[in-house]
């Protein structure tokens, strides 16, 4: 392959990663441990044909670390999201990714070979101009959390990834629903008018009236008075329903117990509320956490690579391994969740094939990277990749859902998006 395949394939990684999430957008995700799932089964569905296109390459068992490493920062997205706020979860993360899988390749880290350019400063320069657009994007805010600041109701559902997210990162996000996306995942995003229809995981024919919750069943805190009588509670103070027979007793719920269980749940995370420097804590090492294992996940296959004698140098001859990891993993921590939950996990239905289309996007994605780390290095793949998704997730929500509105926010988005033009630029030169 020559030099210019690997920009192409950044290219494509860019804007498949800034796109992923368009079309599980509308449609409810929960926390995300489910959505994550079906999502990490496409993107091991790509692995295979990509398997299939490369004539069955010898297995790598390490490979399966890096996907395991990326799996596990993608857990961390919701729970990061909700301690800590979108903006900040999104910068902290994106950023130490970016850096962290630029400095491997740099130093030579983890016993990798160094990368070399012909122009370092140049290098040095593009990466910091990454990172500095990587701070305008977080400063970014989509029309939902503009409208709950000013008393509104928003809700942070989903899982993200890397991001969920983008590729290595998580972007974020592995499923965050979201209004702008940034830097390995997307933000959060207005759910579905549950005021008016049930959850997609009860079914709709056990219910016999839906009301909203009262407010003398939720108080200003945001906290539930009595939970028997919630189906579901985001965050944000925004009111579920609670179902009632024609009689006026309980309906009867297919899934009765998990939305108790659910109800118990968010209480347990609320009780962080009292202690806000805790929940700020814990909120920022996880988001650290999270980048961190972003950044290495491309670790172990470029380690074989570099350290094994005959090991292939073709980066695609380890995406089927890589992926199998993230497979593994993801299926291990649904699988304790539905443990936990007493095999009753939150399933929703609706969410399974856009999910699967997401993740074919984000294997996609994925692959490209590895591509482009090898035509053209960590410290060159790193910068443009974990920073260029957030220009395209924030167009798409401008033209798609009119999610970016106002002065300010265009001008934070202008700001970066010439930041990260300018930092492609230098380190394409470099």
């Amino acid at each position: 392959m020559a030099v210019w395949e690997g920009y192409v394939a950044a290219g494509v990684a860019v804007v498949l990663f800034g796109t992923m999430f368009v079309p599980v957008k509308k449609f409810d995700t929960g926390d995300g441990l489910f959505f994550q799932w079906i999502l990490c089964v496409a993107v091991w569905c790509v692995g295979l044909v990509v398997n299939l296109i490369q004539e069955s390459p010898k297995f790598q068992p390490i490979a399966m670390i890096g996907g395991v490493l990326w799996c596990t920062g993608n857990l961390t997205a919701v729970p990061v999201i909700r301690m800590i706020g979108l903006g900040m979860g999104m910068l902290i993360w994106g950023t130490v990714n970016l850096v962290t899988g630029w400095a491997t390749g740099a130093f030579g880290l983890f016993g990798l070979d160094k990368d070399s350019v012909v122009t370092p400063p140049l290098n040095y320069a593009g990466v910091s101009l990454a990172v500095l657009s990587a701070v305008c994007y977080a400063f970014i805010k989509p029309s939902s959390d503009l409208n709950s600041a000013a008393g509104g109701a928003s809700d942070e559902g989903g899982v993200g990834g890397s991001g969920v997210g983008s590729g290595g990162g998580g972007g974020g996000n592995g499923g965050v629903r979201g209004d702008v996306k940034g830097i390995d995942g997307v933000v959060a995003s207005s759910s579905p008018d549950i005021h008016h229809h049930p959850p997609d995981w009860v079914h709709a024919a056990t219910v016999t009236h839906v009301h909203p919750i009262s407010d003398s069943e939720y108080s200003s805190e945001g906290s539930v008075n009595n939970f028997h009588d919630v189906l579901e509670r985001g965050g944000g103070g925004v009111r579920r329903p609670r179902t009632t027979s024609s009689s006026g007793d309980y309906g009867s719920l297919i899934h009765r117990r998990s939305n108790v269980t659910q109800a118990v749940r968010l209480s347990l995370l609320q009780r962080l509320d009292r202690y806000p420097n805790l929940k700020r804590l814990i909120g920022l090492c996880g988001a650290v956490i999270a980048g961190l294992l972003y950044g290495v996940n491309f670790v172990p296959p470029k380690y074989i690579m570099d350290n094994t004698k005959g090991a292939s140098q073709d980066g695609l001859d380890y995406v089927f391994s890589h992926f199998c990891g993230i497979l593994l993993a993801s299926t291990t921590y649904f699988l304790l969740y539905c443990i936990i939950q007493k095999n009753n996990p939150m399933v929703y239905p609706k969410a399974i094939f856009p999910g699967f289309i997401s993740g074919i996007m984000w294997g996609i994605s994925q692959t490209c990277w590895f591509i482009a780390n090898q035509q053209l290095s960590f410290i060159v793949s790193f910068p443009i990749i974990a920073t260029g998704p957030g220009a395209v997730g924030a167009l798409w929500g401008i033209i798609l859902f009119g999610e970016i509105r106002g002065l300010r926010n265009f001008f934070f988005l202008l700001v970066a998006v010439v930041l990260n033009a300018v930092a492609i630029a230098l380190i394409t030169l470099s």
